[in-house]
């Protein structure tokens, strides 16, 4: 379902977005890229390991977190010296941007839990299709473009920070409220997995405490990101004219 979607928001934006190209003599910051990729590459295999190797891989769960953090390290003293670097470090001194990114941060990791363990609800527990499961996204998806939208306009009269308290805030108490979803009665039916081993049935309300953990726990990573946005974003309403890349 969403290949076709995205392939016609992609041929929609061809002609209604121009590209931009900056001034003077460019070039590619092809060893940070290199380093990066491979530093973030080396910590999630390294942590997907420690979960599913379940300590038969000890030597790669723990060479392979290291290693990420090595060339990361090596990334950021590449871009300290770069004459054009894929991550300018102004950009991570700079306090409002700084927080406004570690709450991206937070919140995109809440979000992608929230995601996950939410469409194992609605399909698992509550027997939806994908289609129906998709459909019942639709709400969210709406509200993101509908917050977006209004939020522009909102922008020069409150600032960045009161939208950002407020949105994440707004999103927190949802996050919080899904850890309360109702129990549901009965057990889920065995089954055989894609493996062929059959999966015993269990309670319902088993599954749902798996899930109220993970939104708990999402929920716990807005609240974070929330404090992070009040404590860090200094910035109210922003200066007219002032350039965004300043």
């Amino acid at each position: 379902m969403n290949t076709p979607i995205a392939l016609v928001a992609a041929l929609a934006a061809v002609p209604a977005i121009r590209a931009s190209r900056a001034e003077g003599r460019r070039r590619y910051d092809i060893p940070g890229a290199v380093l990066v990729t491979g530093g973030l590459v080396a910590l999630v295999y390294g942590f997907t390991e420690a979960v599913e190797g379940a300590g038969r891989h000890i030597g790669a769960v723990l060479a392979l977190p290291a290693a990420g953090v090595v060339l990361l390290a090596a990334f950021v003293a590449v871009e300290r010296r770069a004459a054009h670097p894929l991550l300018p470090l102004r950009v991570v001194r700079h306090r409002d941007r700084a927080g406004s990114l570690l709450a991206s941060l937070l919140t995109g990791a809440g979000m992608f839990g929230m995601l996950l363990f939410l469409t194992y609800y609605l399909q698992v527990d509550l027997g939806y299709t994908p289609l129906q499961a998709g459909l019942a996204f639709l709400p969210f998806s709406g509200g993101i473009v509908a917050a977006s939208v209004l939020g522009a306009g909102l922008l020069t009269r409150l600032g960045p920070r009161a939208l950002m308290v407020g949105g994440i805030a707004v999103a927190a108490a949802g996050m919080l409220w899904l850890a309360y979803v109702a129990a549901l009665n009965g057990y889920l039916a065995g089954r055989r997995s894609a493996s062929g081993q059959w999966i015993q049935a269990v309670p319902m309300d088993g599954y749902l405490h798996g899930y109220r953990t993970a939104f708990l726990a999402a929920g716990g990573l807005f609240v974070l990101a929330l404090v992070l946005v009040a404590v860090m974003v200094t910035r109210s309403v922003p200066s007219t004219g002032t350039s965004a890349t300043r």
